[in-house]
C-alpha cells in the first residue's frame, strides 16, 4: 500500500461526508479529491480497477480545483502538491514496485484509456515537483522537499545498467541533479533541525554549527562553477494556511530527519555505484560514455566530501537528537561495501559479509535487512568483474552463495513464524516475507547457474569425474530453488494482501516459473542427441542481467 497519508482534514464529521452538495470552491474540489483517494485505499484489498478509477476522479478533481471559486495560493499549492504526489505515488506502486516491476501489466485496462493521464514517467513527475517547490517558497513544507529528494535519488538509481533503463541522462544532467539535491537537502536539513532543537536543550547550538557545515564551499565550488552546465513518497494535506503551519511543525519529528538523513545516504551510495558501473562501460562500449573524464573526477570528489558531511551531522545531533541509527548503520552498510569493492580485496569483502554483526535477537526484520545488503554488495562485486569465467569470478559466486543461504533462512523461519503464530500483525507481513523469500530464491538459482557456466568451462579443458558430480548439483540445486520459488508464490497470503502485493506475488512467480520453462527446454534439446534437428534459440521470456553468463550463452 502506498505511505499512508496525514490529511489535516480526516477529521470532518459524518454528516459533511455524507452530504451531496454540488462541487463549486477550490476547497470543495480539494476535499472531494481527498475523499477520492481514500475511497482508493480502500479498495486496495479487493480491486484494483476501482482503486484507479477513484484516482482518475482525484486527478479530475484536482484540476478542477486549481480554476475554481475562492483560489487563493495556500489552496493551489495544496492542489498542485498533492497532485504531483499522486503521481509518484502511482509511479511508485504501480509502474516500478519494488524499483522495477510494473504490475500493470497484469491488469488488463482496456476499459480504461484514461489511464495514461495518470501514469507519468518520473522525469514528468520530477520536473512538477521543481515547479511546485519553485513556484511556492512561502508555503514550502518538508515533505514536499522529501519527495523531491526521492524523485532525484529514484532517478540515479533507475540507470542501474542490471536493467534495461527506461530513460537516460547525460553526464551534465548527472551532475546538474546532484548539484540540485544537495542544494535541497541542505535547505531540509537546516529546516528540520530548527524545528527538533526543542528536543534538547543544546539543540540550537547543534542547528547552528550544523548550518555552518553545510555551506556550499564544502563541497568544492571551483568545481562547481566549472561544470555547472555538466521509497518513500511523503504526503501532506491541508486547507487553511494557520492549521498548515501547524500541522506541518507536527509532522517534523527525529523520525522525519531520519528519513532524510537515510535518502542522502542512499543516493551518496547511488552516485557511487554510477560511478564505477560509468567507469566500466567506457572500456566495454566507449561510444556510449555517461560521464567523461573530468565529470567523474567531479563526482567522485561530490561523493566523498558529501558522505563525511553526512557523517558529522549524524555524529554531532544523535546525541540531542533520537535518530534511528540502526537504519542509518544499514545504509552506511551498502557504502563500506562499494568501498571494498572498488579498493579492497577478496579476503576484506569476505571479512565484511560473513561478518556476525551483533543484532537484538529479537530484531529479525533487521537481521533480514543486512543480510540482503551482503547479497547486494557481493552481486556488485560479481558485475565490476572483467572477465565472467575467472578464479576471481568462482570465488565471488560461492561467497554470494554463503550470503544467499543466510538470507534464505532468515527468510524461511521468519514466514514459517508468521504462517504458524497467527498474529494478525505478523499476518500483515506474509505477503512482503513470501516476495522477499522468492526473489532471493530465484538469485540463489540464477547464481547456482553462473556458477554450472564456469566449471563447465573448466570441465571442457580439465575434465574430471568430480567436475561432472559437480556440475549435476549446481543444475539440480537450480531447478530445487526455482521449483520451491514456484509454490511458495502460488499460495495465497491471507486476507490482508493487498491486490498491488498479489501482482508482486504473480511477477515473481512467473519469473521462477518462466526459468524452470527455460531449463527444461534446455535439457530437452541437450537429450536430443547429434542427430537431432536443432532447434531454435530460447528466448528469454523474464528479467535477467544481460551479461549472466549461464543466460547469456543459452538463448
Amino acid at each position: 500500500m502506498g505511505a499512508p497519508r496525514n490529511f489535516k482534514h480526516s477529521g470532518k464529521s459524518k454528516k459533511q461526508k455524507n452530504e451531496q452538495k454540488s462541487l463549486t470552491t477550490q476547497e470543495d474540489f480539494y476535499l472531494a479529491a481527498i475523499e477520492c483517494e481514500e475511497q482508493a485505499d480502500r479498495w486496495l484489498l479487493s480491486d484494483i480497477k476501482k482503486c484507479l478509477r477513484f484516482y482518475l476522479k482525484a486527478l479530475t478533481y484536482y484540476e478542477n480545483g486549481l480554476t475554481a471559486l475562492g483560489s487563493t495560493q495556500e489552496g493551489k499549492y495544496n492542489i498542485y502538491y498533492n497532485e504531483t504526489r499522486l503521481f509518484l505515488q502511482i509511479y511508485t506502486d504501480y509502474l516500478a514496485n519494488n524499483g522495477y516491476i510494473n504490475i500493470l501489466q497484469y491488469v488488463k485496462m482496456d476499459d480504461m484509456p484514461d489511464l495514461s493521464s495518470l501514469t507519468l514517467s518520473l522525469p514528468q513527475i520530477t520536473q512538477r515537483f521543481e515547479i511546485v517547490y519553485e513556484a511556492f517558497p512561502v508555503q514550502r513544507t518538508w515533505d514536499l522537499q522529501f519527495n523531491l529528494l526521492t524523485c532525484y535519488l529514484t532517478l540515479i538509481e533507475s540507470m542501474d545498467g542490471s536493467f534495461p533503463p527506461t530513460f537516460t541522462l547525460e553526464g551534465s544532467e548527472i551532475l546538474n541533479l546532484t548539484n540540485k539535491y544537495i542544494e535541497v537537502f541542505q535547505h531540509l536539513v537546516n529546516d528540520l533541525l530548527q524545528e527538533l532543537q526543542n528536543w534538547s536543550e543544546t539543540g540550537a547550538r547543534y542547528s547552528g554549527d550544523t548550518d555552518a557545515d553545510l555551506q556550499r564551499d564544502t563541497l568544492d565550488e571551483d568545481a562547481m562553477c566549472m561544470t555547472r552546465d555538466g521509497t518513500g513518497i511523503r504526503t501532506n494535506g491541508s486547507s487553511e494556511p494557520r492549521v498548515e503551519s501547524m500541522d506541518v511543525s507536527e509532522q517534523m519529528t527525529p523520525s522525519s530527519l531520519t528519513e532524510v538523513l537515510v535518502n542522502s545516504l542512499k543516493f551518496n551510495h547511488a552516485l557511487m555505484e554510477l560511478i564505477v558501473e560509468s567507469k566500466i562501460a567506457n572500456e566495454k562500449y566507449p561510444e556510449t560514455k555517461i560521464l567523461n573524464a573530468v565529470q567523474t573526477n567531479f563526482l567522485e570528489d561530490t561523493t566523498k566530501k558529501f558522505y563525511l558531511q553526512l557523517c558529522d551531522i549524524i555524529d554531532s545531533i544523535s546525541t540531542a537528537i533520537p535518530l534511528d541509527l540502526k537504519e542509518i548503520r544499514l545504509t552506511k552498510a551498502l557504502i563500506q561495501g562499494l568501498n571494498i569493492v572498488t579498493s579492497g580485496t577478496f579476503e576484506s569483502l569476505q571479512d565484511l559479509v560473513l561478518d556476525a554483526v551483533p543484532l537484538d535477537d529479537n530484531d529479525v526484520q533487521g537481521k533480514i535487512d543486512l543480510s540482503l545488503i551482503k547479497v547486494d554488495i557481493v552481486e556488485f562485486a560479481i558485475s565490476c568483474l572483467k572477465e565472467s569465467f575467472s578464479e576471481a569470478a568462482w570465488k565471488l559466486s560461492g561467497l554470494l552463495n554463503k550470503v544467499l543461504t543466510v538470507a534464505r533462512t532468515l527468510l524461511t523461519n521468519y514466514r514459517n513464524r508468521i504462517l504458524f503464530v497467527r498474529d494478525q500483525e505478523l499476518n500483515e507481513q506474509l505477503s512482503h516475507v513470501a516476495f522477499q523469500l522468492c526473489d532471493i530464491l530465484v538469485n540463489s538459482s540464477d547464481n547456482e547457474l553462473r556458477r554450472y557456466a564456469i566449471k563447465q568451462r573448466n570441465q571442457k579443458s580439465q575434465g574430471t569425474p568430480d567436475g561432472e558430480r559437480t556440475l549435476r548439483i549446481l543444475m539440480k540445486n537450480a531447478n530445487v530453488f526455482l521449483n520451491n520459488a514456484v509454490t511458495i508464490s502460488s499460495k495465497p497470503c491471507g486476507l490482508q494482501e493487498t491486490i498491488i502485493n498479489k501482482l508482486k506475488r504473480n511477477y515473481i512467480h512467473n519469473q521462477a516459473k518462466e526459468r524452470l520453462l527455460f531449463l527444461q527446454d534446455l535439457e530437452q534439446r541437450s537429450n536430443g542427441g547429434e542427430d537431432a534437428t536443432p532447434a531454435p534459440p530460447t528466448t528469454l521470456t523474464f528479467d535477467i542481467p544481460s551479461d549472466h553468463v549461464f543466460y547469456s550463452n543459452n538463448h
